[in-house]
């Protein structure tokens, strides 16, 4: 018995083999669960993916809740909302000026 538990010990104390986590990749895993929110003008138009020539007119939300998105998210256990705000198809969720001034006028 005593052999048992110095073994035990001695395996408790050996340093990790191989790549450990760093603290940043830990904090990664605790965020755990995202919401990945992409709304755009294939919401209206039923289609997997936009080509770009669709009327811009047709985004005209009117009874939008974001508050609720971001309740059922949390109580879904999810630590955060990414939100795409920009699209392939060049539907943008902003004022394109601000788009400019914060995306590109800060990039080289």
């Amino acid at each position: 018995m005593l052999m048992s538990m110095l073994a035990m010990t001695a395996w408790a104390q050996e340093k990790p083999c191989g790549p450990v986590p760093t603290e940043n990749q830990l904090r990664w895993q605790d965020m755990e669960m995202y919401a990945f929110i992409h709304y755009s003008l294939n919401t209206y138009t039923d289609q997997e993916w936009g080509f770009g020539n669709e009327d811009p007119k047709l985004f005209n939300p009117t009874d939008l809740d974001c508050r609720q998105w971001a309740r059922v998210c949390k109580q879904a256990g999810m630590k955060g909302i990414i939100f795409t705000a920009k699209h392939h198809c060049g539907f943008c969720m902003v004022g394109i000026a601000r788009i400019v001034r914060l995306c590109i006028g800060r990039n080289p």
